[in-house]
């Protein structure tokens, strides 16, 4: 998950506009804990110029109902530059 970046808005009703945003999803994964009890992260690469990055999970029932949700701030460190 992204935080804290502003997109130059190209196209549409809100052309020439900066927008503000506080969390994007760059990734989803859904896993059914009955196949795996392990849940592995693909290395995050990106040139997003972001204020930061984040990991979020959710633990849910068979109808969706969130039980559980955990999230972390990623240190900095743990996140490739597709520039360099």
């Amino acid at each position: 998950m992204v935080i804290g970046i502003t997109t130059q808005v190209q196209r549409g009703e809100n052309k020439g506009k900066a927008l503000a945003e506080s969390f994007i999803v760059l990734e989803h994964q859904q896993v059914d804990y009955r196949d795996t009890s392990v849940v592995q992260l693909n290395s995050l690469k990106t040139n997003i110029d972001a204020r930061g990055f984040a990991v979020v999970a959710w633990v849910t029932d068979d109808t969706l109902r969130p039980l559980q949700v955990v999230a972390a701030e990623l240190p900095r460190n743990w996140v490739k530059d597709l520039e360099k």
